[in-house]
């Protein structure tokens, strides 16, 4: 088999455990059904299935023994209970160290699941039998009854039946001979061979059939055929005492099965991609939009009117290339959420907490590496809350809360980025202990106090944690850092919302990408920047000659924070030129960027920042113009931060600063 198809075939397992861990998740929660049951076989059949065709003999074996093993809860779903669902999720652990060991090549090791026999109790060999008097049987010494009491002593009758329906009229009944039958339901430590040894001692006075409840509707309907005149109605009778395999009884479908064909065209269309080939398709069309870009500048130097078409053409294409390409990149933030039930329900129960854990917006799509990225800073954050935030049992209904509390990882686009929020309704920050333990680090003086927006800065240093032991969960003042700079190394932004007694929400606000960034350009002199363009919200023009000292201007109704671009980064701005505002949002937040000049969109390839740049406040990229130069990608998270923290001077309170608006333009540039 090629190396290709074999890591097809760990991709796919890896996909499939996943959803048998979803399911058993569910079972756990919501109780088990039939069809969930059903498609745990079917998983655990298909990696058997796939593993046999590259010869992968220890998840062949370990499959099989589980599917073995599980047998008995397929035909009585009540066995199923919390120890078995702890066992099954150890199980798929251990699949998961198989498949890791098989497609590295490692040594073969067998796994035997020795735990799962003594949940499951062992169940006996259920046997129907169909049992048939000869008229003289009786004549022959044959009591009926006492065939009835040899079986009962073999094992447990669950039903009987008895036939009479081939009773002589009264004129012609003969009471020295047997006119009954049998169908008998027994469960019993005997195989089905010793069975017919048993009973064929009987014989030539008794006819009888043996069938497993393993056996399929059509040996019932073949047997059927032969022991009855009517077999419709033996069969009904059959399913009226359960002897047809669960499975096999008959039913009226509520939904018409989907047409062959449409499924095998609905598999066709999917085709599997190595990430790394999408990447490089990714960066080769950044490449080409930066091409056309420079095109498109030489040919309005040029001033060929039939060149500039052409050249607006390409642009479009490449408009459509650019978002199809992205497209191609972006999945579901479910393939992150559903990694987590496990993972709440195990930390929950370690803790001694009841949690209901609900996700929402798992429809909502994100660029690939970053939900790959998303994981570390997610999973923090959600241990976070179970073990700070929400309460014991006793704790919540002492404050008069239900028993179980309520976590939510939700997720949703908001003005071209991605907001991912977990929120768990517990007790919230405790900001008196929070302080206390500040004052011990010596963040914070003796009796210094600190507020709320401080504190909350304070849970995000490394190094600090509230818990006075160390455990396998918190402690030593990790995981908070981690997400700050994970979620700083993406570009994005986090911000806590703590309402005591009530609970606290973790909010991260996201770019979709950090591939192609539809941005749009500004320039301070000959330096150029460039910020996303879903967060431009307006453009305004200045024409007060102290624009450059502005640091609020009232817009809309409210006083709008103005951040001075130029003096930001130490640049000399030209003192003849007009001054252009870009105002920007993130979130809820708005302020102001006080610019030389708005340049236009560009569909920018953002490269990351060089070490030298890393040092400079509020940048987080570059990206190379069409005339060669290169610009500087804000962050306007951080630009926002920044402004909103500054406050009015008494100056600019008192000036009447609503005249020096010279243009407002309430939608993008």
């Amino acid at each position: 088999m090629s190396l290709v198809a074999k890591k097809l075939f760990f991709v796919e397992a890896r996909e499939q455990l996943l959803q048998l861990e979803n399911l058993l998740q569910g079972m756990s929660t919501s109780g088990t059904d039939i069809e969930s049951l059903d498609a745990v076989f079917r998983i655990l059949h298909t990696i058997k299935g796939s593993a046999s065709v590259f010869d992968f003999a220890p998840i062949v074996h370990f499959t099989h023994e589980l599917e073995t093993q599980l047998e008995p809860v397929r035909n009585d779903a009540s066995l199923l209970n919390t120890a078995l669902l702890n066992q099954l999720f150890k199980a798929v652990d251990t699949l998961t160290s198989l498949l890791q060991t098989t497609e590295s090549g490692g040594a073969p090791v067998d796994f035997h699941l020795d735990v799962l026999p003594s949940v499951v109790p062992a169940t006996l060999p259920h046997w129907h039998l169909s049992l048939r008097f000869s008229h003289d049987a009786m004549q022959a010494g044959l009591d009926p009854a006492n065939v009835v009491d040899f079986l009962a002593q073999q094992g447990e009758i669950r039903y009987q039946q008895l036939l009479v329906d081939a009773l002589p009229p009264w004129a012609e009944f003969d009471p020295e001979q047997c006119y009954i039958g049998l169908e008998l339901g027994l469960s019993a430590a005997l195989s089905e061979e010793e069975l017919q040894q048993s009973l064929a001692l009987n014989a030539p006075y008794l006819q009888f059939t043996i069938l497993s409840n393993q056996a399929r509707r059509a040996d019932f309907e073949r047997w059927a055929q032969q022991l009855s005149a009517a077999p419709t109605e033996l069969m009904a009778l059959w399913a009226q005492l359960g002897a047809l395999p669960k499975d096999t009884s008959p039913t009226v479908p509520t939904t018409p099965p989907e047409p062959i064909n449409a499924s095998f065209a609905e598999l066709r269309r999917g085709l599997r991609v190595d990430a790394e080939r999408l990447d490089a398709l990714i960066h080769l069309v950044g490449e080409l939009i930066q091409a056309g870009a420079t095109a498109t500048l030489q040919a309005e130097m040029i001033e060929h009117d039939g060149l500039r078409q052409a050249q607006r053409h390409v642009d479009r294409l490449l408009g459509q290339l650019r978002e199809r390409a992205l497209q191609l990149r972006m999945v579901p933030m479910s393939d992150a959420f559903e990694r987590f039930p496990r993972l709440v329900r195990e930390t929950a129960e370690s803790l001694g907490k009841t949690v209901n854990f609900e996700r929402i917006g798992g429809e909502t799509e994100l660029d690939k590496q970053m939900i790959d990225q998303l994981f570390d800073p997610l999973l923090h954050l959600i241990r976070n809350a179970l073990d700070h935030g929400l309460e014991t049992p006793e704790q919540r209904v002492s404050s008069g809360k239900p028993e179980m509390g309520v976590l939510t990882l939700s997720a949703r686009h908001d003005a071209g980025q991605i907001e991912i929020a977990i929120r768990d309704d517990g007790q919230g920050l405790d900001y008196a202990k929070i302080q206390e333990r500040a004052q011990q680090l010596g963040w914070l003086a003796r009796g210094e106090t600190a507020d709320p927006a401080r504190l909350k800065k304070f849970i995000l240093q490394s190094g600090f944690s509230t818990n006075d032991s160390i455990n396998e969960l918190s402690g030593r003042g990790v995981g908070l850092d981690v997400v700050k700079r994970s979620i700083e190394a993406l570009h994005g932004q986090l911000s806590i919302q703590s309402i005591a007694g009530q609970g606290c929400t973790f909010k991260l606000r996201l770019p979709l990408t950090l591939a192609i960034v539809q941005s749009f350009r500004v320039r301070v002199a000959d330096v150029e920047f460039i910020l996303p363009l879903d967060q431009i919200k307006a453009c305004f023009g200045l024409r007060d000659p102290h624009a450059d000292q502005l640091s609020h201007v009232k817009w809309q109704g409210e006083m709008l924070p103005l951040l001075q671009l130029g003096a930001m980064f130490g640049i000399a701005p030209n003192p003849s030129k007009r001054r252009d505002v870009a105002v920007i949002s993130y979130g809820k937040q708005r302020a102001g960027l006080v610019v030389e000049a708005l340049c236009g969109e560009l569909a920018a390839v953002v490269k990351p920042l060089d070490e030298l740049l890393q040092r400079l406040p509020c940048l987080s990229g570059t990206t190379m113009l069409p005339n060669g130069r290169i610009a500087l990608q804000l962050d306007a998270g951080k630009l926002i931060e920044l402004a909103c923290q500054r406050e009015l001077s008494p100056s600019e309170k008192l000036a009447p600063i609503t005249s020096c608006i010279d243009e407002v333009s309430n939608g993008k540039p």
